[in-house]
Protein backbone atom coordinates (compact mmCIF):
# COMPACT_ATOMS: atom_id res chain seq x y z
CA UNK A 1 0.00 0.00 0.00
CA UNK A 2 1.46 3.28 -1.22
CA UNK A 3 0.65 6.45 0.97
CA UNK A 4 -0.01 9.53 -0.93
CA UNK A 5 1.63 12.74 0.39
CA UNK A 6 -0.18 14.76 3.25
CA UNK A 7 -1.37 17.95 1.86
CA UNK A 8 -2.79 21.01 3.49
CA UNK A 9 -6.04 22.56 1.18
CA UNK A 10 -9.67 23.69 1.58
CA UNK A 11 -11.92 20.82 1.31
CA UNK A 12 -13.17 21.29 -2.23
CA UNK A 13 -10.40 21.14 -2.79
CA UNK A 14 -9.24 18.30 -1.47
CA UNK A 15 -12.44 17.08 -3.18
CA UNK A 16 -11.77 17.78 -6.63
CA UNK A 17 -8.11 16.11 -6.72
CA UNK A 18 -9.69 12.90 -4.79
CA UNK A 19 -12.36 12.93 -7.87
CA UNK A 20 -9.32 12.64 -10.11
CA UNK A 21 -8.33 9.23 -8.21
CA UNK A 22 -10.45 5.95 -9.76
CA UNK A 23 -9.12 4.26 -6.51
CA UNK A 24 -10.91 6.69 -3.70
CA UNK A 25 -14.46 6.83 -2.76
CA UNK A 26 -17.35 9.17 -4.52
CA UNK A 27 -17.19 12.11 -1.94
CA UNK A 28 -19.69 15.17 -1.82
CA UNK A 29 -19.16 18.87 -1.47
CA UNK A 30 -18.11 19.95 2.33
CA UNK A 31 -18.12 16.52 3.54
CA UNK A 32 -16.87 16.23 6.86
CA UNK A 33 -13.51 14.60 7.22
CA UNK A 34 -13.86 10.15 8.31
CA UNK A 35 -11.70 7.64 8.76
CA UNK A 36 -11.49 4.34 7.26
CA UNK A 37 -10.12 1.50 8.73
CA UNK A 38 -9.65 -2.45 7.35
CA UNK A 39 -11.01 -4.14 10.18
CA UNK A 40 -9.76 -7.26 8.54
CA UNK A 41 -5.77 -6.25 8.83
CA UNK A 42 -5.81 -4.51 11.92
CA UNK A 43 -2.46 -3.54 12.28
CA UNK A 44 -3.63 -1.08 9.05
CA UNK A 45 -5.34 1.92 9.12
CA UNK A 46 -6.45 4.35 6.21
CA UNK A 47 -7.55 8.03 6.58
CA UNK A 48 -9.65 9.14 3.45
CA UNK A 49 -12.38 11.14 3.16
CA UNK A 50 -15.29 9.39 3.20
CA UNK A 51 -18.83 10.94 1.99
CA UNK A 52 -21.44 11.72 5.23
CA UNK A 53 -23.13 14.63 6.23
CA UNK A 54 -22.58 18.56 5.21
CA UNK A 55 -20.76 20.91 7.32
CA UNK A 56 -21.41 24.22 5.42
CA UNK A 57 -19.31 25.86 8.33
CA UNK A 58 -16.03 24.32 6.95
CA UNK A 59 -16.40 25.54 3.39
CA UNK A 60 -13.22 27.34 2.48
CA UNK A 61 -11.44 26.44 6.03
CA UNK A 62 -7.30 24.92 5.31
CA UNK A 63 -7.52 21.87 6.85
CA UNK A 64 -4.76 19.32 7.30
CA UNK A 65 -5.66 16.44 5.27
CA UNK A 66 -3.90 12.95 4.83
CA UNK A 67 -5.42 10.71 2.22
CA UNK A 68 -4.00 6.92 1.91
CA UNK A 69 -5.25 4.22 -0.45
CA UNK A 70 -6.89 1.34 1.12
CA UNK A 71 -6.22 -2.29 -0.15
CA UNK A 72 -8.57 -3.14 -2.78
CA UNK A 73 -10.89 -5.92 -1.53
CA UNK A 74 -10.53 -4.73 1.68
CA UNK A 75 -14.07 -4.76 3.94
CA UNK A 76 -14.06 -1.27 5.92
CA UNK A 77 -15.32 0.20 8.98
CA UNK A 78 -15.89 4.17 9.65
CA UNK A 79 -14.92 6.41 12.32
CA UNK A 80 -13.96 9.86 13.23
CA UNK A 81 -10.78 10.52 12.06
CA UNK A 82 -7.10 11.23 13.55
CA UNK A 83 -4.30 13.02 12.05
CA UNK A 84 -0.83 12.24 10.94
CA UNK A 85 0.55 11.16 13.78
CA UNK A 86 4.00 9.30 14.86
CA UNK A 87 4.61 6.34 13.14
CA UNK A 88 4.23 3.97 16.06
CA UNK A 89 0.53 5.15 16.15
CA UNK A 90 -0.12 5.20 12.63
CA UNK A 91 0.83 1.51 12.58
CA UNK A 92 -1.96 0.80 15.42
CA UNK A 93 -5.47 0.71 15.42
CA UNK A 94 -7.08 3.69 17.09
CA UNK A 95 -10.09 3.06 18.75
CA UNK A 96 -11.10 6.02 19.75
CA UNK A 97 -14.42 6.98 18.08
CA UNK A 98 -16.13 9.23 19.87
CA UNK A 99 -18.82 11.23 17.36
CA UNK A 100 -18.27 15.19 17.59
CA UNK A 101 -21.29 17.00 16.69
CA UNK A 102 -20.64 19.30 13.71
CA UNK A 103 -20.35 22.76 15.78
CA UNK A 104 -17.82 21.07 18.07
CA UNK A 105 -15.77 19.58 14.74
CA UNK A 106 -15.49 23.35 13.80
CA UNK A 107 -14.57 24.82 16.93
CA UNK A 108 -11.70 22.18 16.57
CA UNK A 109 -11.01 23.08 13.42
CA UNK A 110 -10.65 26.90 14.09
CA UNK A 111 -8.91 26.80 17.64
CA UNK A 112 -6.46 23.50 16.91
CA UNK A 113 -6.05 24.08 13.00
CA UNK A 114 -2.19 23.18 13.69
CA UNK A 115 -1.92 21.56 16.62
CA UNK A 116 1.64 20.33 18.12
CA UNK A 117 2.11 17.11 18.85
CA UNK A 118 -0.21 15.07 21.31
CA UNK A 119 -0.02 13.50 24.27
CA UNK A 120 0.63 10.32 22.47
CA UNK A 121 2.65 11.37 19.92
CA UNK A 122 5.53 13.29 22.79
CA UNK A 123 5.12 9.32 24.52
CA UNK A 124 6.37 7.66 21.56
CA UNK A 125 8.67 9.90 20.74
CA UNK A 126 10.35 9.61 24.37
CA UNK A 127 9.98 6.05 24.09
CA UNK A 128 11.75 5.80 20.86
CA UNK A 129 14.32 8.92 21.98
CA UNK A 130 15.40 6.13 24.54
CA UNK A 131 15.43 3.22 23.14
CA UNK A 132 17.17 1.29 19.95
CA UNK A 133 16.92 -1.39 17.74
CA UNK A 134 18.88 -3.75 19.86
CA UNK A 135 16.86 -2.79 22.96
CA UNK A 136 15.33 -5.25 25.14
CA UNK A 137 11.85 -3.47 26.42
CA UNK A 138 9.19 -3.96 28.42
CA UNK A 139 5.53 -3.01 28.27
CA UNK A 140 4.45 -2.63 31.78
CA UNK A 141 0.52 -2.57 32.09
CA UNK A 142 0.78 -3.44 28.68
CA UNK A 143 -3.39 -4.34 28.18
CA UNK A 144 -4.70 -5.62 24.94
CA UNK A 145 -3.63 -3.05 22.32
CA UNK A 146 -6.47 -0.81 22.17
CA UNK A 147 -4.67 1.91 21.44
CA UNK A 148 -2.23 0.84 18.91
CA UNK A 149 1.32 1.64 19.80
CA UNK A 150 3.60 -0.79 17.76
CA UNK A 151 7.44 -0.30 18.15
CA UNK A 152 8.26 -3.60 16.33
CA UNK A 153 11.15 -2.76 14.18
CA UNK A 154 11.89 0.16 16.34
CA UNK A 155 12.87 -1.43 19.20
CA UNK A 156 14.71 -4.66 19.24
CA UNK A 157 12.26 -6.61 20.72
CA UNK A 158 9.24 -5.89 23.10
CA UNK A 159 7.63 -7.99 25.71
CA UNK A 160 4.18 -7.13 27.95
CA UNK A 161 3.12 -7.62 31.01
CA UNK A 162 -0.13 -7.38 32.84
CA UNK A 163 -2.57 -9.19 35.21
CA UNK A 164 -5.58 -8.92 32.57
CA UNK A 165 -5.40 -12.43 30.94
CA UNK A 166 -7.00 -10.37 27.66
CA UNK A 167 -3.37 -9.04 27.00
CA UNK A 168 -2.08 -12.15 25.26
CA UNK A 169 -4.50 -10.90 22.49
CA UNK A 170 -2.08 -7.57 22.28
CA UNK A 171 -1.40 -7.84 18.57
CA UNK A 172 2.09 -5.31 18.77
CA UNK A 173 4.13 -6.90 21.31
CA UNK A 174 6.53 -10.07 20.47
CA UNK A 175 5.58 -12.10 23.99
CA UNK A 176 3.13 -11.08 27.12
CA UNK A 177 3.69 -12.64 30.04
CA UNK A 178 0.52 -12.36 32.43
CA UNK A 179 1.36 -11.06 35.87
CA UNK A 180 1.05 -8.58 38.84
CA UNK A 181 3.04 -5.71 38.33
CA UNK A 182 3.80 -5.37 41.72
CA UNK A 183 5.53 -9.00 41.39
CA UNK A 184 7.13 -9.07 37.84
CA UNK A 185 8.55 -12.75 36.57
CA UNK A 186 11.81 -11.51 35.50
CA UNK A 187 15.13 -11.48 36.57
CA UNK A 188 16.98 -8.54 37.67
CA UNK A 189 18.60 -5.91 34.98
CA UNK A 190 16.82 -7.78 32.24
CA UNK A 191 15.52 -4.31 30.43
CA UNK A 192 17.07 -2.12 28.84
CA UNK A 193 13.75 0.06 28.98
CA UNK A 194 10.09 -0.09 30.80
CA UNK A 195 7.62 2.03 29.50
CA UNK A 196 4.38 2.86 30.78
CA UNK A 197 1.19 4.66 29.63
CA UNK A 198 -1.86 5.37 31.11
CA UNK A 199 -1.25 2.33 34.11
CA UNK A 200 -0.05 4.75 36.97
CA UNK A 201 -3.37 5.60 37.87
CA UNK A 202 -4.63 2.40 38.38
CA UNK A 203 -1.32 1.45 41.03
CA UNK A 204 -2.69 0.28 44.68
CA UNK A 205 0.88 0.02 45.94
CA UNK A 206 3.42 2.56 43.31
CA UNK A 207 6.44 1.79 45.62
CA UNK A 208 6.22 -1.71 45.27
CA UNK A 209 5.56 -1.18 41.61
CA UNK A 210 8.52 1.13 41.12
CA UNK A 211 10.78 -0.95 43.31
CA UNK A 212 9.91 -4.05 40.87
CA UNK A 213 10.60 -1.20 37.70
CA UNK A 214 14.24 -0.56 39.02
CA UNK A 215 15.13 -4.41 39.98
CA UNK A 216 14.22 -5.08 36.15
CA UNK A 217 15.74 -2.35 35.08
CA UNK A 218 19.50 -2.93 33.70
CA UNK A 219 22.37 -0.17 35.14
CA UNK A 220 21.90 3.06 32.86
CA UNK A 221 18.23 1.87 31.52
CA UNK A 222 15.71 4.02 31.57
CA UNK A 223 11.79 4.42 32.27
CA UNK A 224 9.33 6.23 30.33
CA UNK A 225 6.24 6.98 32.28
CA UNK A 226 2.75 9.24 30.79
CA UNK A 227 0.16 9.22 33.49
CA UNK A 228 -2.81 11.85 33.99
CA UNK A 229 -2.09 14.54 36.62
CA UNK A 230 -4.26 13.96 39.30
CA UNK A 231 -5.07 18.11 39.38
CA UNK A 232 -6.63 17.73 36.72
CA UNK A 233 -10.42 18.40 36.26
CA UNK A 234 -11.04 15.18 34.28
CA UNK A 235 -8.81 13.02 37.12
CA UNK A 236 -10.95 15.15 40.02
CA UNK A 237 -14.02 14.26 38.82
CA UNK A 238 -13.00 10.49 38.16
CA UNK A 239 -11.79 10.71 41.62
CA UNK A 240 -15.50 12.38 42.86
CA UNK A 241 -17.31 9.88 41.01
CA UNK A 242 -17.90 6.19 41.47
CA UNK A 243 -16.98 3.47 39.36
CA UNK A 244 -20.13 2.86 37.58
CA UNK A 245 -19.95 6.58 36.40
CA UNK A 246 -16.69 5.43 34.77
CA UNK A 247 -18.08 2.66 33.04
CA UNK A 248 -21.05 5.11 31.49
CA UNK A 249 -18.37 7.64 30.13
CA UNK A 250 -16.53 5.28 28.64
CA UNK A 251 -19.69 3.89 26.68
CA UNK A 252 -20.25 7.14 25.27
CA UNK A 253 -16.51 7.25 24.35
CA UNK A 254 -16.92 4.08 22.88
CA UNK A 255 -15.27 2.46 25.49
CA UNK A 256 -15.48 -1.48 27.00
CA UNK A 257 -16.60 -1.50 30.31
CA UNK A 258 -14.00 -4.49 30.73
CA UNK A 259 -11.35 -1.57 29.62
CA UNK A 260 -12.65 0.62 32.88
CA UNK A 261 -10.38 -0.52 36.09
CA UNK A 262 -10.42 1.27 39.11
CA UNK A 263 -8.06 4.47 39.70
CA UNK A 264 -6.02 5.20 43.01
CA UNK A 265 -4.19 8.08 41.83
CA UNK A 266 -1.24 7.33 44.33
CA UNK A 267 1.62 8.10 41.76
CA UNK A 268 0.34 10.96 39.50
CA UNK A 269 1.33 14.25 40.62
CA UNK A 270 5.16 15.48 40.15
CA UNK A 271 5.78 15.76 43.93
CA UNK A 272 5.20 12.09 44.39
CA UNK A 273 6.90 10.81 41.52
CA UNK A 274 9.66 12.47 42.58
CA UNK A 275 9.44 10.91 45.97
CA UNK A 276 8.77 7.51 44.72
CA UNK A 277 11.88 8.11 42.41
CA UNK A 278 13.93 8.28 45.25
CA UNK A 279 12.72 5.89 47.21
CA UNK A 280 13.09 3.34 44.36
CA UNK A 281 17.11 4.66 43.65
CA UNK A 282 16.08 5.82 40.03
CA UNK A 283 17.94 9.25 38.59
CA UNK A 284 15.06 11.50 37.11
CA UNK A 285 16.17 13.22 33.97
CA UNK A 286 13.44 14.75 32.96
CA UNK A 287 9.75 15.82 34.31
CA UNK A 288 6.89 17.29 32.68
CA UNK A 289 3.33 18.22 32.37
CA UNK A 290 1.05 18.77 29.16
CA UNK A 291 -1.66 20.00 28.44
CA UNK A 292 -3.26 19.06 24.91
CA UNK A 293 -6.74 19.27 23.24
CA UNK A 294 -9.94 18.83 25.67
CA UNK A 295 -10.46 15.26 24.30
CA UNK A 296 -12.83 14.24 27.12
CA UNK A 297 -15.05 16.95 26.75
CA UNK A 298 -15.98 17.15 22.75
CA UNK A 299 -19.62 15.84 23.92
CA UNK A 300 -21.22 19.16 23.08
CA UNK A 301 -20.02 22.50 21.86
CA UNK A 302 -20.36 24.59 25.38
CA UNK A 303 -18.20 21.71 27.40
CA UNK A 304 -15.88 21.93 24.36
CA UNK A 305 -15.28 25.63 24.59
CA UNK A 306 -15.22 25.68 28.42
CA UNK A 307 -11.80 22.69 27.46
CA UNK A 308 -10.77 25.30 25.23
CA UNK A 309 -10.39 28.43 27.39
CA UNK A 310 -9.30 26.08 30.09
CA UNK A 311 -6.30 24.58 27.75
CA UNK A 312 -5.71 27.99 27.37
CA UNK A 313 -5.62 29.25 30.11
CA UNK A 314 -3.22 26.77 31.88
CA UNK A 315 -0.84 26.96 28.62
CA UNK A 316 -0.50 30.50 29.61
CA UNK A 317 1.05 30.54 32.79
CA UNK A 318 3.77 28.37 34.20
CA UNK A 319 2.01 28.73 37.66
CA UNK A 320 -0.65 26.90 36.53
CA UNK A 321 1.45 23.89 35.13
CA UNK A 322 0.57 21.77 37.81
CA UNK A 323 -3.45 21.45 36.71
CA UNK A 324 -2.58 20.22 32.86
CA UNK A 325 -3.27 17.20 32.21
CA UNK A 326 -0.37 14.61 31.52
CA UNK A 327 2.75 13.96 32.92
CA UNK A 328 5.86 12.46 31.40
CA UNK A 329 8.25 11.54 33.05
CA UNK A 330 11.89 9.40 32.29
CA UNK A 331 14.19 8.27 34.65
CA UNK A 332 17.35 6.36 34.84
CA UNK A 333 18.95 3.36 37.21
CA UNK A 334 22.14 4.46 38.00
Amino acid sequence: MKDAPPVTRTVRAFQKALARESRFYPLKSKCKILCLRDTRHPKTEHDILYRCEPIPMLAGHKLPLVARRPEEGSSLDVAPAVGAGAEARRRGTHRGRMFLPSITYALESSFYRHPGPSESEIFDELVLRHGSSDSLALDLGCGRGAEGHDYRGMLGRVLGCDRDPRALSNPYLDEVVIADLEDLPFAEASFDLVFSRAVFEHLERPATVFGEIRRVLKPGGRLVVMTPNRNHYVTLISRLTPHWFHRLVGRVRDVSPRDVFPTFYRANTLRRLRLLCVDAALKIESIGIVEGKPAYVTVTPVTYVLGIVYERLVNSARLLQPFRSSIFLVARRP
